[in-house]
């Protein structure tokens, strides 16, 4: 959030709330905290649709796509903003702790997503790295799909969201994902019924985290998601 975004809100937002005769929230994580922080009920929850470009695409797609981004390799996913509340150092971290300690081999990070704020820690990591860890910033809608499809698992351990997108749209094109145990997360996640393909674990959980990306990593298991949730 810039530094203009973050003043209105904190000038405004209060008050827009205190005001509004009806109330929409895109999560009911979301509703929760109207209600705790503001005290103001929730007249109606309509979760953010996600495009229907976003389902499992096939081998030969998903190997052009790679071929464009010059992914060589199996690969672990992350998408989104490079910055705090998205906990990116913390995947970094326990991956490079996997590679450093021979645990995952020829599986590399790749990294989605435009620079956002107080990066300057992550853009170190990444620049350390580049052997292990290939940023593709900011990548084509069409071509998002294909890169969800071909990742043996998605990785979002953030530290709050009003939704997750990120989390549906892997999850409908077949990916398996480790996030964050917040309501928000899980509600975006409830699309997909099989339990052993989504894992959630505390934002900070170390062990968790590197236990379920080896399960993920070594194991070949997708999810199938029916379209009625696009």
């Amino acid at each position: 959030m810039g530094r203009m975004h973050f003043l209105s809100h904190l000038l405004f937002f209060k008050k827009d709330v205190k005001s509004a005769d009806f109330i929409i929230c895109n999560s009911q994580g979301t509703a929760n905290k109207l209600k705790i922080f503001f005290n103001k009920d929730t007249n109606e929850i309509i979760n953010p649709p996600v495009s229907d470009i976003f389902y499992k695409r096939s081998i030969d797609e998903i190997n052009h796509i790679k071929q464009k981004y010059n992914i060589n390799s199996e690969y672990v996913l992350f998408v989104g903003n490079l910055e705090p509340r998205k906990n990116l150092k913390f995947v970094i971290e326990n991956y490079l702790n996997l590679i450093n300690s021979k645990k995952i081999e020829n599986v590399k990070l790749v990294i989605v997503g435009l620079k956002g704020w107080k990066n300057k820690t992550i853009d170190i990591l990444l620049k350390k790295h580049t052997e292990d860890i290939l940023v593709l910033g900011y990548v084509e809608e069409n071509d998002l799909p294909a890169i969800y499809s071909g990742a043996k698992v998605f990785v979002f351990p953030s530290i709050y969201e009003g939704f997750g997108i990120p989390v549906r749209e892997s999850l409908l094109c077949g990916t398996p994902i480790i996030t964050t145990e917040i309501l928000e997360l899980k509600e975006s996640a409830n699309i997909c019924n099989e339990k052993d393909v989504v894992s959630f674990i505390k934002e900070n959980d170390k062990n968790g985290f590197q236990k379920e990306l080896l399960n993920f990593i070594n194991i070949d298991k997708k999810c199938n998601i029916s379209k009625k949730y696009l």
